[in-house]
């Protein structure tokens, strides 16, 4: 295992070394997305709000993992992979576009628009490291495909949290009760 000057591997490293782990760590952040978004799509204007804030920081990582230059730079002929190989064992690529759009379905209320717009972020993605060559990236359809397949499935998973909280607020009592029903509400107003 390479590693650290000090010795101890960089987490680089151990990560590629250990595909389990990988998944692990991946189901382990989308479970907690998805039990922070359902909390986040709960809390109103508040939750909204954040919502924006983590579904923008989540972006900005996307464009810092995929556009961030990686080897020794210089000239380098663009290339692009066209044929797909194993898209769906791309794990990591399907969570990094996953992640955001629960976030984003949360914040903008609409899984048809993050549906769309994850893939189009995700060939926006592919075309600027075919377009810049210099980055030390390739383009790849594999990359593609598997970003698109997160996004479309975390633009499903927020559609579930949204519609569970629908359901859950309909259900509840402080729901029903009203000024405009005549029904006190169980939960005194302060004003």
């Amino acid at each position: 295992m390479t590693g650290h000057p000090k010795g101890a591997p960089m987490i680089s490293t151990v990560l590629a070394e250990n595909p389990p782990l990988v998944r692990s760590l991946l189901v382990f952040a989308t479970v907690v997305a998805v039990v922070v978004a359902a909390s986040l799509a709960a809390g109103g204007r508040s939750g909204r709000l954040l919502a924006v804030g983590l579904s923008l920081g989540g972006i900005g990582v996307v464009g810092v993992l995929t556009l961030s230059p990686v080897g020794s730079g210089g000239p380098r002929q663009p290339a692009c992979n066209v044929e797909p190989y194993n898209w769906f064992g791309d794990t990591p690529n399907v969570a990094l576009f996953l992640l955001p759009a629960i976030f984003l379905v949360v914040a903008t209320r609409s899984a048809a628009l993050v549906a769309v717009l994850g893939p189009v972020g995700s060939a926006a993605v592919e075309l600027a490291q075919y377009a810049f060559p210099e980055l030390g990236r390739r383009c790849d359809v594999d990359d593609l495909l598997a970003n698109s397949g997160g996004a479309v499935a975390g633009a499903l998973m927020g559609a579930v949290i949204l519609w569970s909280v629908r359901l859950a607020h309909r259900r509840s009592p402080v729901a029903d009760a009203s000024p405009r029903s005549g029904t006190p509400s169980p939960i005194p107003e302060y004003r």
